[in-house]
């Protein structure tokens, strides 16, 4: 502990500048805080009365000493429109078969195989095309290539993304 002390009054010595300096040179560069700035619930209940007489012109709040907020608005669109279209996504899904687990090694080993990036991620997809998309994540794993991976995510993304604003099901924003 003491050796830190002494690490850090040689850092500030070394920068030529006390700690009163360094003090002053921070206080410098900040704003003061007033006394007006501390008196949080004056300032808010100033702006919530404010706010309640310019919309309803009651003063009935006011005297209770009663605050009420005004509920957010949500701005990314209609929470029911949102559920509709995710439940029409969802009634579109199908079962899956889980694909048969023998053949992984085999698979990693070919996709490993490939030296380019992009041949890896054609093979990953046509796995998941033909075995499925979980299959085809378990051999991606089992390539233990990170890169590799992201890329493949990043594909199934933007294919899934495409199938479904095909469909209609989303927009294009």
């Amino acid at each position: 502990m003491k050796e830190l002390k002494k690490d850090k009054r040689k850092r500030r010595k070394s920068a030529g500048l006390s700690f009163n300096q360094l003090k002053n040179k921070l206080m410098s560069v900040l704003d003061p805080i007033s006394k007006g700035d501390l008196n949080l619930k004056d300032k808010f209940m100033e702006k919530t009365e404010d706010s309640e007489k310019n919309s309803s012109g009651q003063g009935a709040e006011k005297e209770s000493g009663e605050i009420k907020y005004a509920p957010e608005k949500n701005k990314e669109g209609a929470p029911e429109k949102k559920e509709e279209t995710y439940s029409k996504i969802l009634s579109q899904v199908t079962s899956y078969k889980p694909a048969d687990t023998q053949n992984l090694e085999e698979d990693a080993r070919k996709v490993q195989a490939e030296k380019e990036v992009k041949a890896k991620i054609t093979k990953l997809v046509g796995l998941a095309r033909g075995k499925g998309v979980i299959y085809a994540v378990k051999v991606a794993r089992k390539v233990e290539d990170n890169y590799t991976l992201d890329e493949f995510h990043d594909c199934l993304a933007h294919e899934f993304q495409a199938a479904l604003i095909k469909e209609g099901l989303i927009k294009e924003i």
